[in-house]
Protein backbone atom coordinates (compact mmCIF):
# COMPACT_ATOMS: atom_id res chain seq x y z
CA UNK A 1 0.00 0.00 0.00
CA UNK A 2 1.60 3.60 -1.14
CA UNK A 3 2.11 5.81 2.33
CA UNK A 4 -0.52 8.01 0.61
CA UNK A 5 -3.12 5.66 1.07
CA UNK A 6 -1.89 4.86 4.34
CA UNK A 7 -2.26 8.38 4.76
CA UNK A 8 -5.56 8.97 4.05
CA UNK A 9 -6.44 5.80 5.63
CA UNK A 10 -5.25 6.98 8.50
CA UNK A 11 -7.20 10.47 8.61
CA UNK A 12 -10.38 8.81 7.40
CA UNK A 13 -10.11 6.47 10.77
CA UNK A 14 -9.96 9.79 12.66
CA UNK A 15 -12.15 11.63 11.41
CA UNK A 16 -14.97 8.44 11.61
CA UNK A 17 -14.02 8.20 15.39
CA UNK A 18 -13.86 11.45 16.70
CA UNK A 19 -17.56 11.54 15.02
CA UNK A 20 -18.48 8.43 16.31
CA UNK A 21 -16.86 9.85 20.01
CA UNK A 22 -18.94 13.29 19.42
CA UNK A 23 -22.16 10.72 18.06
CA UNK A 24 -21.75 9.16 21.70
CA UNK A 25 -21.39 12.37 23.44
CA UNK A 26 -25.02 12.52 22.22
CA UNK A 27 -26.82 9.97 23.47
CA UNK A 28 -29.31 10.45 25.90
CA UNK A 29 -28.18 9.09 29.87
CA UNK A 30 -29.93 6.54 31.43
CA UNK A 31 -31.10 7.46 34.68
CA UNK A 32 -29.23 5.86 37.34
CA UNK A 33 -26.27 4.79 34.98
CA UNK A 34 -24.01 7.62 34.70
CA UNK A 35 -21.43 6.07 36.44
CA UNK A 36 -20.46 2.77 35.50
CA UNK A 37 -17.96 0.63 37.25
CA UNK A 38 -16.71 -2.23 36.55
CA UNK A 39 -14.87 -4.89 39.26
CA UNK A 40 -12.80 -8.03 37.94
CA UNK A 41 -12.36 -11.10 39.68
CA UNK A 42 -10.36 -14.22 39.55
CA UNK A 43 -9.54 -17.56 41.58
CA UNK A 44 -8.01 -14.64 44.67
CA UNK A 45 -11.45 -13.66 45.26
CA UNK A 46 -13.60 -17.52 44.92
CA UNK A 47 -13.72 -18.50 41.20
CA UNK A 48 -12.28 -21.87 40.81
CA UNK A 49 -10.58 -21.00 37.95
CA UNK A 50 -9.94 -18.34 35.64
CA UNK A 51 -12.37 -18.76 32.02
CA UNK A 52 -15.56 -18.68 32.16
CA UNK A 53 -17.18 -20.78 29.10
CA UNK A 54 -20.32 -19.21 29.59
CA UNK A 55 -22.28 -16.84 32.11
CA UNK A 56 -26.06 -16.57 32.78
CA UNK A 57 -28.31 -14.86 34.87
CA UNK A 58 -31.33 -16.46 36.45
CA UNK A 59 -35.13 -14.92 37.69
CA UNK A 60 -33.64 -14.39 41.45
CA UNK A 61 -31.03 -12.41 40.31
CA UNK A 62 -27.94 -14.77 40.86
CA UNK A 63 -24.97 -14.93 37.86
CA UNK A 64 -23.76 -18.37 37.11
CA UNK A 65 -20.73 -18.66 35.46
CA UNK A 66 -19.53 -22.49 34.08
CA UNK A 67 -16.12 -22.89 34.26
CA UNK A 68 -13.47 -25.88 33.35
CA UNK A 69 -13.39 -27.00 37.07
CA UNK A 70 -17.19 -26.28 38.12
CA UNK A 71 -20.29 -23.84 38.34
CA UNK A 72 -20.01 -21.01 40.30
CA UNK A 73 -23.41 -18.72 41.47
CA UNK A 74 -22.38 -14.89 42.08
CA UNK A 75 -24.83 -12.99 44.44
CA UNK A 76 -23.23 -9.77 44.23
CA UNK A 77 -20.74 -10.37 46.90
CA UNK A 78 -19.27 -14.16 47.17
CA UNK A 79 -18.99 -16.95 45.02
CA UNK A 80 -20.54 -20.24 45.54
CA UNK A 81 -18.85 -23.13 43.50
CA UNK A 82 -20.27 -26.51 43.07
CA UNK A 83 -18.83 -29.48 41.88
CA UNK A 84 -18.69 -32.90 41.16
CA UNK A 85 -18.49 -35.06 44.05
CA UNK A 86 -18.46 -38.81 43.71
CA UNK A 87 -20.42 -39.59 47.24
CA UNK A 88 -22.85 -37.39 46.81
CA UNK A 89 -25.30 -38.45 43.90
CA UNK A 90 -26.64 -35.02 43.68
CA UNK A 91 -24.00 -33.11 43.02
CA UNK A 92 -22.93 -31.83 39.28
CA UNK A 93 -22.15 -34.40 37.31
CA UNK A 94 -18.96 -32.85 35.95
CA UNK A 95 -16.67 -30.18 36.83
CA UNK A 96 -16.71 -29.23 33.05
CA UNK A 97 -19.43 -26.89 32.25
CA UNK A 98 -20.07 -25.74 29.01
CA UNK A 99 -23.52 -24.54 28.82
CA UNK A 100 -26.12 -22.69 30.65
CA UNK A 101 -29.97 -21.97 30.85
CA UNK A 102 -32.13 -20.49 33.72
CA UNK A 103 -35.44 -21.62 33.48
CA UNK A 104 -38.58 -19.36 34.92
CA UNK A 105 -38.95 -21.41 38.23
CA UNK A 106 -35.32 -20.49 39.64
CA UNK A 107 -34.22 -23.57 38.14
CA UNK A 108 -30.82 -23.65 36.04
CA UNK A 109 -29.96 -25.97 33.04
CA UNK A 110 -26.38 -27.12 32.65
CA UNK A 111 -24.47 -28.74 30.26
CA UNK A 112 -21.41 -30.74 30.81
CA UNK A 113 -18.51 -31.71 28.38
CA UNK A 114 -19.33 -35.15 29.39
CA UNK A 115 -22.45 -34.97 27.53
CA UNK A 116 -25.09 -35.37 30.74
CA UNK A 117 -27.50 -32.32 31.16
CA UNK A 118 -27.92 -31.43 35.01
CA UNK A 119 -31.03 -29.28 36.17
CA UNK A 120 -30.13 -27.60 39.70
CA UNK A 121 -33.16 -27.25 41.80
CA UNK A 122 -32.41 -24.24 43.82
CA UNK A 123 -35.13 -24.89 46.32
CA UNK A 124 -33.87 -28.29 47.16
CA UNK A 125 -29.64 -27.32 46.39
CA UNK A 126 -29.62 -30.46 44.39
CA UNK A 127 -28.87 -31.47 40.43
CA UNK A 128 -30.87 -33.98 38.68
CA UNK A 129 -28.94 -35.52 36.13
CA UNK A 130 -30.20 -36.68 32.24
CA UNK A 131 -27.94 -38.57 30.11
CA UNK A 132 -28.07 -37.49 26.29
CA UNK A 133 -28.78 -40.20 23.62
CA UNK A 134 -29.30 -39.79 20.11
CA UNK A 135 -31.34 -41.58 18.31
CA UNK A 136 -30.31 -45.34 17.68
CA UNK A 137 -28.93 -45.07 21.71
CA UNK A 138 -25.84 -43.10 20.52
CA UNK A 139 -24.86 -41.19 23.84
CA UNK A 140 -23.61 -38.00 23.80
CA UNK A 141 -20.87 -38.17 26.04
CA UNK A 142 -18.75 -38.54 22.90
CA UNK A 143 -18.66 -34.84 22.44
CA UNK A 144 -20.63 -33.46 25.28
CA UNK A 145 -23.29 -30.09 25.05
CA UNK A 146 -21.79 -27.42 23.75
CA UNK A 147 -25.19 -25.04 23.98
CA UNK A 148 -28.64 -24.77 25.80
CA UNK A 149 -31.54 -22.66 24.77
CA UNK A 150 -35.16 -22.37 26.47
CA UNK A 151 -38.07 -21.33 24.29
CA UNK A 152 -40.96 -19.61 25.36
CA UNK A 153 -42.92 -22.96 25.63
CA UNK A 154 -40.48 -24.70 28.23
CA UNK A 155 -38.51 -26.66 25.63
CA UNK A 156 -34.85 -27.09 26.15
CA UNK A 157 -33.20 -26.77 23.16
CA UNK A 158 -29.64 -29.39 23.36
CA UNK A 159 -26.81 -28.85 21.08
CA UNK A 160 -23.81 -31.52 20.80
CA UNK A 161 -20.67 -31.25 20.27
CA UNK A 162 -21.27 -32.89 16.95
CA UNK A 163 -23.36 -30.77 15.88
CA UNK A 164 -26.83 -32.76 16.45
CA UNK A 165 -29.72 -30.40 17.76
CA UNK A 166 -32.44 -32.17 19.93
CA UNK A 167 -35.06 -30.83 22.19
CA UNK A 168 -36.18 -32.02 25.99
CA UNK A 169 -39.88 -32.04 26.38
CA UNK A 170 -40.74 -30.48 29.75
CA UNK A 171 -43.60 -32.78 30.18
CA UNK A 172 -41.94 -36.59 29.71
CA UNK A 173 -38.39 -35.46 29.90
CA UNK A 174 -37.67 -37.23 26.90
CA UNK A 175 -34.69 -35.97 24.94
CA UNK A 176 -35.82 -35.84 20.89
CA UNK A 177 -34.05 -35.34 17.78
CA UNK A 178 -34.81 -32.64 16.06
CA UNK A 179 -35.71 -33.38 12.23
CA UNK A 180 -32.49 -31.39 10.66
CA UNK A 181 -30.10 -34.55 11.23
CA UNK A 182 -26.01 -33.46 11.33
CA UNK A 183 -25.19 -29.78 10.70
CA UNK A 184 -21.47 -28.90 10.40
CA UNK A 185 -22.77 -25.26 11.91
CA UNK A 186 -24.14 -26.17 15.04
CA UNK A 187 -20.30 -28.17 15.67
CA UNK A 188 -19.04 -24.58 16.54
CA UNK A 189 -21.38 -23.48 18.82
Amino acid sequence: MSTKRVFVLGVLLVVLGSGLCAAADELPTVPGMRNMHFRTYSVLQGLPQASAMVMAQDSASFVWVATQDGLVRFDSYDFKVFKHHRDDPYSLSDNYVRALAPDRHGGLWIGARSGDLNHYNRWTGRFDHLSIHHQGGQSARSTGISALALSADERLWIVSGDGVLQWLDPGSRQVRRAPLGHRDVLEDV
